[in-house]
């Protein structure tokens, strides 16, 4: 077996000789010296400690391996071929260890190298995790920063390779990426499992009345646009937000809310004893803590600490044993799989709603619900928002997320709020003003004597407040897995 690793080995060094290339002198890459890389030998036995210990059962395998084990592939180091060579040699599943220098921010890894076998992206790098945290599968860092066990570590990838050989998807096939060319964009359906396609929606779709349609890229641009108006800045705007949120759980816990949650309620209707639940974006609990109360275990990601701790308090002061914390942005989290997820108003601040609720249908086992704001069809934010941008849109909403997903391939059921919750009402007409002017992300005063006279001509004066028409409910959209 030796001796044809060694003929393996020196087959490829003549290959390149014919081509004009010393592998011994072009290897290591650029990139492996700038992630810590010393020599040709130091990578070698990287590779080496990286197959494990178990005895190897053959050599020079170009087609399946005739039982399970350990094998050396006589295969090509160029990751087009690598990983169809494994998958030839009867892979399953494919895990890439990623040491990650050179791997730009925002960075996407190849989303078609695993088109046979699927692909795990892994590392142990958490500078890599986060630049290509769209793409990373599995993050092995807190090892090496001692907050976990390499046993713990073991078992988390364990159940990823069990999740993903069961039918869910790797983070690359979450991503709508066109390869070759945007009319062929191709996503894996989670209900087809390994190796079954689906071609995503690329045409636009027609809207009746001869108002012009908008193609999937025009809603993913529009929603893009207004999550990044909707972004909190500055860490006294995020202070101020927790606070006023604090002042919503005292209320809660109190008894004050006012109406009964529709939403919540059917949500809570669904959910069985056993379940497990991930709840993205949970804030101070608002349905994270009377989930809590009917399923067996509830994660819940949340990124601000102010939050955190609201919640935290929350769960002591209700007596809930079964809530876990997890302090990280949804696309950052590293959490296993549960039967139901949802995100109740969480989705507003990221950029990406597709690859925010392919996550969510990649970690959900049974079901997925997302709830979002409804702006009324008369508003008169919507107004002011046209007249100021030229767009009735204001912020992310409904509209705008609902069209994104059904047009990205989700298919998903609604359920609406049967009437408005609640009004906005301001003590006067400078209020009034004030508050389109924080709506619209305005700086100036350029347009103030215009939006002036619309709330003039458009707020209602009743029990001395103005009251906006614009009635507030919400919509959840929802899908489920079988």
């Amino acid at each position: 077996m030796a001796q044809a690793i060694l003929a393996s080995a020196q087959k490829m060094e003549e290959r390149g000789r014919t081509a004009g290339e010393d592998i011994r002198t072009i290897n290591p890459v650029p990139s492996n010296f700038a992630g810590g890389i010393s020599s040709l030998e130091e990578k070698s036995l990287g590779a080496i400690h990286k197959a494990g210990t178990h005895p190897c059962r053959g050599a020079g395998v170009r087609r399946a391996a005739p039982r399970p084990g350990l094998y050396y592939v006589d295969n090509n180091a160029n990751t087009f071929h690598m990983f169809s060579s494994f998958a030839a040699a009867g892979s399953q599943i494919v895990l890439f260890q990623l040491g990650g220098a050179g791997v730009p921010e925002g960075g996407i890894l190849e989303t078609s190298r695993g088109i046979v076998s699927p692909l795990l992206w892994l590392t142990g790098n958490r500078i890599t995790a986060q630049r290509a945290a769209n793409s990373i599968d599995f993050c092995s860092a807190p090892v090496l920063e001692g907050t976990e066990t390499l046993e713990e570590a073991g078992e988390r990838l364990y159940h990823l390779i069990l999740e993903v050989a069961s039918g869910g998807m790797t983070k690359v096939e979450t991503i709508n990426h066109a390869d070759p060319s945007p009319s062929t964009t191709r996503t894996r359906s989670s209900d087809e499992g390994p190796g079954g396609w689906r071609r995503a929606a690329a045409a636009p779709i027609r809207a009746p009345g001869g108002v012009r349609a908008m193609n999937p890229s025009e809603w993913g641009d529009l929603w893009r646009e207004l999550a990044s108006r909707d972004l909190m800045t500055g860490t006294e705007g995020e202070a101020g937000m927790v606070e006023r949120w604090r002042r919503v759980a005292r209320e809660l816990d109190a008894g004050g809310q006012a109406e009964p949650d529709q939403l919540l309620a059917f949500l809570l209707a669904r959910l069985t004893p056993e379940m497990t639940v991930l709840d993205v974006g949970a804030g101070i609990g608002r349905w994270t803590v009377p989930i809590a109360k009917v399923a067996r275990q509830v994660t819940a990601v949340e990124p601000l600490a102010g939050m955190r701790e609201v919640l935290a308090e929350r769960a002591a002061s209700h007596g809930l044993t079964g809530l876990e914390i997890v302090a990280a942005p949804w696309m950052e989290a590293d959490v296993p799989p549960h039967d139901v997820v949802i995100a109740a108003h969480a989705t507003y601040t990221t950029a990406e709603l597709f690859n925010f609720a392919c996550k969510m249908d990649a970690l959900s086992r049974r079901a997925c619900y997302m709830a979002l704001r409804v702006p009324a069809h008369d508003g008169v934010i919507g107004e002011l928002s046209e007249f100021v941008h030229g767009r009735w849109h204001d912020s992310p909403n409904f509209i705008v997320g609902y069209n994104l997903l059904l047009s990205t391939g989700f298919y998903a059921n609604v359920l609406m709020e049967s009437k408005p919750v609640r009004y906005w009402t301001d003590p006067s007409l400078d209020a009034a003003v004030a508050r389109a002017r924080r709506h619209l992300h305005l700086t100036d005063k350029e347009q103030e004597a215009s939006i002036r006279e619309i709330l003039t001509r458009r707020l209602i004066f009743e029990d001395g407040v103005y009251r906006w028409p614009d009635g507030m409910r919400s919509a959840l959209i929802w899908w489920d897995k079988s």
